[in-house]
């Protein structure tokens, strides 16, 4: 006699909450780690910030860093007397 669903693959409560502290743990200790980087060491920045524009650019767009928008106001100090 045929089972349901639910027979053959039951749910378990305690291994759902197993997977979500892994993604959890895994995600937290992938951010202390990229913290932990950049501050000890500060050219490493640079690095993260060429990694996560490569991942996310936009395929279609130029590569010349020359073609990147330029601030339109520029905002100088007041002089003091």
């Amino acid at each position: 006699m045929p089972t349901s669903l639910d027979e053959r693959n039951p749910r378990n409560p305690d291994r759902d909450w197993v997977n979500i502290f892994a993604a959890f743990s895994i995600s937290v200790t992938l951010f202390v780690a990229v913290v932990v980087v950049a501050s000890r060491y500060p050219s490493a920045g640079k690095w993260i910030s060429d990694a996560v524009q490569a991942e996310f650019a936009d395929p279609g767009a130029p590569s010349d860093a020359k073609t990147a928008e330029q601030p339109r106001n520029v905002v100088h100090a007041a002089k003091t007397k």
